[in-house]
C-alpha cells in the first residue's frame, strides 16, 4: 500500500514535534507519543487492532482506534483549556502591573505647581 509510508511520516513528523516542544503537559506528551507509536503499529498490521478490539469487546479495530482518537482529543483539549487559562490569569496580572506603574509614573511627573493648583 502507498498509504503506509505516506501515513508513517506523517505520525513521525507528529512524535518529532511532540518530542522537541517544550512546556505542555506530562501525561499529553506520553499519550501523544504512546498514540503515535501505536499509530505507526496499526498502520502495518492493520489486523492487530482487530484483535485488540475483540479482546476489549469493541466490534470492530477501526471503532476502537476512533474511541481511542476521541479520548486523547478530549486530553488534548482539556490540556488547551487549562493552558488558556493560565496565560489569561498571566495577562491579567501583567496588565494590572503595567497600569499601575504607568500610573504611578504620570503621578512622579506632574510638576509640583500643577499638584498645588489642582491641575
Amino acid at each position: 500500500m502507498i498509504i503506509q509510508p505516506i501515513i508513517s511520516l506523517a505520525l513521525l513528523g507528529i512524535l518529532f514535534f511532540t518530542l522537541t516542544q517544550s512546556g505542555g503537559g506530562y501525561v499529553l506528551r506520553l499519550a501523544m507519543i504512546v498514540s503515535v507509536l501505536s499509530g505507526i503499529v496499526l498502520t502495518w498490521m492493520p489486523a492487530l487492532s482487530s484483535v485488540i478490539a475483540n479482546y476489549l469487546g469493541v466490534g470492530r479495530g477501526a471503532d476502537l482506534i476512533f474511541y481511542i482518537w476521541i479520548l486523547v482529543s478530549m486530553l488534548a483539549l482539556v490540556s488547551l483549556y487549562f493552558s488558556i487559562n493560565q496565560s489569561k490569569k498571566q495577562i491579567t496580572e501583567l496588565a494590572r502591573a503595567l497600569a499601575l506603574h504607568i500610573a504611578e509614573t504620570d503621578t512622579r511627573q506632574v510638576s509640583p505647581k500643577m499638584r498645588s493648583t489642582g491641575q
